[in-house]
């Protein structure tokens, strides 16, 4: 198995982001890889957790690879969310 942070197994596309808010409500709101402006939401109600969520947290989306076209930005089909680096990745 990699050693890099929060590889998510079985989902076609990954991406790591920080959240900025909504931990605690389970409605985060998460910054991108790609800088100011790459700002997505995602609702965690019914996704498979690997952790404890918290604002500032480093966490990785598996997900189908579809991004909405809305802003925020929302994924696709979510198949998983893991904490990047955390006790799984």
């Amino acid at each position: 198995p990699s050693e890099e942070p929060g590889l998510t197994a079985g989902a076609p596309e990954k991406m790591t982001c920080r959240i900025v808010d909504g931990a605690e409500e389970g409605e985060l709101v998460l910054a991108g890889p790609g800088g100011a402006g790459d700002v997505y939401t995602l609702d965690t109600e019914g996704l498979a957790v690997d952790g404890t969520l918290a604002d500032g947290a480093m966490v990785e989306v598996g997900f189908d690879g579809m991004i909405l076209e809305t802003y925020p930005a929302k994924f696709g089909h979510v198949s998983r969310r893991d904490r990047a680096g955390g006790a799984g990745g």
